[in-house]
């Protein structure tokens, strides 16, 4: 059986995987509301254009404390 995602939450994520480096894992704003902040560090970044966005998204770089 094939299954596709499509949607604009689904858009956004490809978005930000693609302006990832390596190793790096980014989040949007969204996301990271959601997070315990005791176990994880975000880095706040610089807003990014996001094609079919009208607005700039607001993104963090995210790590974790072990």
């Amino acid at each position: 059986m094939d299954y596709t995602v499509i949607g604009d939450n689904v858009n956004l994520g490809a978005r930000l995987c693609s302006a990832a480096k390596a190793g790096e894992i980014i989040l949007a704003e969204s996301v990271s509301a959601l997070l315990d902040k005791d176990n994880y560090a975000l880095e706040k970044l610089e807003p990014i254009n996001v094609k079919g966005k009208k607005n700039k998204i607001i993104i963090y770089r995210a790590g974790y404390w072990i």
